[in-house]
């Protein structure tokens, strides 16, 4: 590109998109794109998160529209309480049993 110019394709500071995993992330710099959750975090006055921390949503706010995020639904948790959060382990058995046999069943039909 001439000197002075970009692609057409250079968004502006501020721009959100939303990932096909599921995640949202703001451009915060020319070069630097940051979560929408730790965005709004910080904006909303809270510190920033440790080495080991991460911001996400709380549990009960998880169908919630990110242009409707507020601090009051971000929380900040280490990763091992996430992946506790996130584990099989946490249900009763009789459903741990239960969630192995769907996802066998799936497997089997995805792969005839």
């Amino acid at each position: 590109y001439k000197k002075g110019h970009q692609p057409y394709v250079t968004h502006p500071v501020g721009y959100i998109r939303q990932q096909k995993d599921g995640r949202v992330l703001i451009k915060v710099s020319d070069d630097e794109w940051m979560t929408y959750q730790l965005y709004v975090w910080l904006a909303g006055g809270g510190k920033k998160p440790h080495e080991n921390q991460f911001a996400r949503l709380k549990p009960k706010y998880c169908g919630l529209h990110y242009s409707k995020w507020q601090k009051k639904h971000i929380e900040l948790v280490t990763h091992s309480e996430n992946l506790e959060r996130n584990t099989i382990n946490r249900f009763p058995p009789e459903l741990i049993s239960a969630i192995r046999v769907l996802s066998r069943l799936k497997r089997e039909i995805e792969n005839e």
